[in-house]
């Protein structure tokens, strides 16, 4: 994160960290990042803060990515009528990947 750390030496673990995590995926790669984080948990406010993406995804590489926004509201039917590809919710992720392990 961008408020993580500060130092090289914890700098250069972060990106050790994000390189292993990259490199394992054997056939698919998923990178998030929250678009907004919430300064209070458990509904107490609706403050929040934007997120940055990781010092590590330079804006040179997302061209290389698919990029996806999804959330709340969002429809599980792509526009070209194609249903369950944008369904990227934390419950669908945590029901698909579930019998992975």
């Amino acid at each position: 994160s961008d408020m993580a750390t500060g130092s090289a030496d914890e700098i250069e673990e972060e990106l050790r960290l994000f390189y292993v995590a990259l490199t394992r995926a054997k056939n698919w790669l998923y990178v998030c990042c929250p678009l907004r984080y919430y300064y209070y948990p458990h509904g107490k406010s609706d403050s929040h803060g934007y997120a940055l993406r990781t010092r590590f995804l330079p804006e040179r590489l997302l061209p290389f990515f698919e990029c996806v926004t999804t959330g709340p509201g969002s429809s599980d039917e792509a526009s070209d009528g194609r249903t369950g590809t944008t369904d990227l919710t934390s419950e669908a992720i945590r029901r698909r990947t579930k019998g992975y392990w």
